[in-house]
């Protein structure tokens, strides 16, 4: 396929009103007929041009910068300045939320969405998964009494999975609110 007729396809495939209304569609239906506790996972697997799977590649990366820009400033803060664990977490975390949002609305979702629409959800998500960062840290340092780099290793991986889920399916979405 031409390069030229791919692209505009894959531009298609994200804004016209067809395959934005199919989404809708198949969402609807599957949340109709699958319990949101299922454990379910699906795979989209469509003859499209691939821009699910880019998009996923690309939140994947914007979130691991990020994630290595928070534990590397919390552990510089902690180890370098002395700045006590959950300060030095929660200024890395603010660090890394401007990475994420940046990265995440200019790359990984085009800036599709307006700011009005998508930085006051970024901010509750944000906020969400920092509570949820903080319980980890203080749990694990104060509580187990553990190093805090320990504390590291379960924010690394509940804290972008967590992030992934609610920033695709609450806040990068077109400003009329739908994905």
């Amino acid at each position: 396929m031409e390069r030229n007729i791919r692209h505009r396809l894959d531009q298609l495939e994200g804004e016209h009103w067809w395959f934005r209304a199919r989404r809708q569609i198949l969402k609807s239906i599957i949340a109709r007929y699958v319990p949101r506790n299922a454990g379910l996972h699906l795979l989209d697997v469509g003859c499209g041009t691939g821009s699910t799977l880019r998009q996923v590649m690309k939140f994947v990366t914007v979130g691991c910068g990020a994630t290595a820009v928070h534990v590397l400033t919390a552990l510089t803060l902690h180890s370098l300045f002395q700045v006590a664990p959950l300060r030095a977490n929660f200024a890395a975390f603010l660090t890394a939320v401007c990475v994420s949002y940046m990265g995440n609305w200019y790359w990984t979702f085009d800036g599709t969405s307006r700011h009005a629409f998508s930085a006051p959800r970024f901010v509750v998500v944000s906020l969400s998964c920092f509570a949820v960062n903080q319980a980890i840290v203080y749990g694990v340092v104060e509580l187990l009494h553990q190093p805090f780099w320990l504390a590291m290793v379960p924010v690394v991986i509940i804290i972008p999975a967590l992030g992934f889920w609610l920033n695709k399916t609450k806040v990068f979405g077109h400003a009329d609110g739908r994905a």
